[in-house]
């Protein structure tokens, strides 16, 4: 059973910020060391690159895409439309590329670091 995730940020209550959106709540923080979300599922750690790293890293507005990491997180949403809308007023990007997989409404997104996410509606009860 996967337990959870941990992503890296330059900036880290940027990103706790921009997750907390998609239903995660803050399980514990250190702040300027790492915090856990949880959606009562699963947990997303979030967790300060060090100083001596994330000085050689450059974060730019609008995010530059790291689209060179071979893993992307899967987040449902109970409505695609509106999540795109938040995702962008939260400082991410939205290629504006639905799709339909697996019966499910499917886009990728970025966060405001530049990773890239895949955001799914799923089904409603009776569909």
């Amino acid at each position: 059973m996967l337990l959870g995730t941990v992503i890296y940020a330059k900036e880290l209550r940027r990103l706790v910020d921009f997750y907390s959106m998609f239903g995660f709540a803050t399980k514990t923080e250190h702040p300027r060391e790492y915090a856990v979300l949880s959606d009562g599922h699963s947990e997303l750690n979030v967790v300060q690159i060090p100083d001596a790293i994330a000085v050689n890293i450059s974060i730019r507005t609008p995010p530059i895409i790291r689209a060179d990491t071979p893993i992307k997180l899967i987040v449902s949403v109970p409505c695609l439309e509106s999540a795109l809308l938040e995702v962008q007023a939260n400082g991410g990007l939205t290629p504006n590329e639905t799709w339909e997989f697996q019966g499910r409404m499917t886009e990728d997104v970025i966060d405001p670091e530049g990773n890239v996410l895949q955001l799914v509606q799923l089904p409603t009860q009776g569909q």
